[in-house]
């Protein structure tokens, strides 16, 4: 089955995050930001059976054209993938700044979490102290998107945390970047 919604990633740069997803195998996942689903689906297939799957991603306003796709995605479309890859999925329908670290941690500890939520700097720095709290101590990756993707506007403040994270990681953080300007999937491994 090919996947069946866009990923909003840039596919060479998405294509060496799965690859390095397929080498881990995680047995439990958190994606912040799912939107359609289209990385979800990636991280669905490639992790290892019976696998924790959990998403936070926060529905459009209803009059926004994408409500619907989106919301049969959250009450459906995703769990008949989560049955057809053989994992088991949570969703949480609410902003991660909601999200307690123990309700994630009857899940976790997480061996990959991907953040793509809510781009703005508070935010980012958000899902990111969230996800230290929750992540395997070894063996595991955190993973941001849109890290070279600044307009230098509030609204994109992925870059900012994303450049704080990695000095405290030294050799052990991978940006992945094919264009300049634009997008980069920046991780990190424990």
């Amino acid at each position: 089955m090919n996947n069946p919604f866009d990923t909003y990633q840039d596919d060479a740069e998405l294509k060496v995050l799965l690859d390095v997803v397929r080498d881990l195998k995680p047995k439990s996942v958190l994606e912040i930001g799912s939107m359609f689903g289209g990385t979800l689906w990636h991280w669905m297939q490639l992790a290892a059976p019976e696998a924790e799957i959990v998403s936070i991603d926060l529905l459009v306003p209803t009059h926004d054209s994408r409500y619907s796709i989106q919301k049969e995605c959250h009450d459906k479309t995703w769990f008949e993938w989560a049955k057809q890859f053989n994992v088991h999925l949570t969703v949480f329908e609410k902003p991660s700044n909601q999200i307690l670290v123990d309700e994630l941690s009857k899940f976790g500890p997480f061996d990959f979490i991907f953040i793509d939520g809510d781009h703005t700097e508070p935010a980012v720095r958000y899902d990111y102290e969230l996800s230290k709290q929750v992540i395997a101590p070894t063996n595991s990756i955190i993973a941001f998107h849109d890290i070279a993707f600044n307009l230098g506007s509030e609204h994109y403040g992925v870059a900012p945390v994303w450049n704080e994270v990695k000095q405290q990681y030294d050799s052990n953080y991978t940006e992945i970047i094919s264009t300049h300007g634009q997008n980069g999937i920046g991780y990190i491994k424990l």
